[in-house]
C-alpha cells in the first residue's frame, strides 16, 4: 500500500528555518527591552541622585538659616570648647538670646552656634553648639550635611562682626554610578543687631 504525499499544506509544525527566525526576532526584541530598561534604570538612578543632592543643598540652607534665626549678631570667633571657630567667608559664628523651655529669652543670657567644614572631612559642614546654663538648646556637635564640595558666607561689611545680613551658599556634589552631580543651595540672614 502506497501512502499518498501530503500537501504542503496540511503538514503541522514549523521547519528548522522558520524556528531560528523566530528565535532571532525574540533576541532582537528582548535586546532592545534590556538596552531599554539599563538606560531607564541609569537615568532613574542619576536623576534621583540629583533630587537627594539638591534636597541635601537646600536643606543644609535651610538648616542654617533656621538655626540662626533671631540671633543678635555675628561674632568675630567663639571657642566651643577648645574648637575655635572664626567667622569668615568659610564660617559663621552667630550669638543669640538664650531661651527657656517656653520659649522665653533668658535675660543676659546668650546662646552660640558656628557653622564649618570639618577639618578632616571636608565634605561634612558642621554645626556647633555652645548654650547658655540656663538655656533649653542643646550643647554638642553635629552634622549639617555630607556631601559638601563648598561652603561660603558672604556679610554685608567688610568685618563680619558689624553684619547686619550674611548670604549662605552651599553647594554639593555626588558621584553616581561615575557621574558627577552638583547642586547648590543658598539663603541671605538678616540679623536682629540686638
Amino acid at each position: 500500500m502506497t501512502r499518498p504525499l501530503s500537501s504542503p499544506m496540511s503538514r503541522s509544525g514549523l521547519t528548522l528555518l522558520e524556528t531560528m527566525v523566530v528565535i532571532g526576532v525574540m533576541m532582537a526584541v528582548l535586546s532592545m527591552m534590556t538596552q531599554m530598561l539599563l538606560l531607564n534604570y541609569s537615568l532613574f538612578d542619576r536623576l534621583s541622585g540629583q533630587s537627594e543632592n539638591e534636597t541635601g543643598a537646600v536643606m543644609a540652607a535651610k538648616i542654617i538659616s533656621q538655626s540662626v534665626r533671631g540671633a543678635s549678631s555675628v561674632e568675630a570667633f567663639h571657642d566651643f570648647d577648645g574648637n575655635t571657630v572664626v567667622s569668615s567667608e568659610n564660617a559663621l559664628v552667630v550669638r543669640l538670646p538664650a531661651i527657656d523651655g517656653a520659649d522665653g529669652i533668658i535675660p543676659n543670657g546668650y546662646d552660640y552656634i558656628g557653622f564649618y567644614r570639618d577639618g578632616t572631612d571636608d565634605g561634612k559642614i558642621m554645626a556647633v553648639t555652645d548654650p547658655d546654663a540656663q538655656s533649653v538648646r542643646q550643647a554638642g556637635i553635629r552634622t549639617v550635611t555630607d556631601d559638601n564640595l563648598r561652603l561660603a558666607f558672604r556679610y554685608d561689611r567688610p568685618n563680619p562682626s558689624q553684619a547686619s545680613r550674611v548670604s549662605v551658599m552651599v553647594v554639593n556634589r555626588q558621584v553616581r554610578r561615575g557621574q558627577a552631580v552638583q547642586s547648590r543651595g543658598w539663603v541671605s540672614i538678616f540679623l536682629r543687631n540686638l
